[in-house]
C-alpha cells in the first residue's frame, strides 16, 4: 500500500465519493480507510440533513452519528 498525503479541512463535510476521489481509492479501499479513521476517532459520520449541514462545528451532544457512510457526509474532527 502506498502512502498518499492530501490536505483536508477540519470540520468540513466530505462525502465518501469526495474522499474516494481525493485519495484515489477504489470502493473497497475507501470503505477500509473510513472505517480505520473512524476507529481512531479522526472521522465521524453524520446524516445528510439540513440541520447537520448548517452546523459550524461538531459537538458530540449535537451530532447524530450513523454507521452508513454511503448516505451521509463525513467530517474530520
Amino acid at each position: 500500500m502506498k502512502v498518499v498525503s492530501r490536505y483536508v479541512r477540519e470540520q468540513k463535510r466530505y462525502t465518501k465519493n469526495d474522499l474516494k476521489s481525493k485519495f484515489s481509492f477504489d470502493e473497497d479501499g475507501v470503505e477500509k480507510f473510513i472505517k480505520n479513521l473512524k476507529a481512531y476517532g479522526v472521522l465521524k459520520s453524520v446524516k445528510n440533513t439540513d440541520d447537520q449541514i448548517e452546523m459550524s462545528d461538531l459537538v458530540d451532544d449535537d451530532v447524530e452519528i450513523t454507521d452508513e457512510t454511503a448516505e451521509g457526509d463525513i467530517c474530520s474532527k
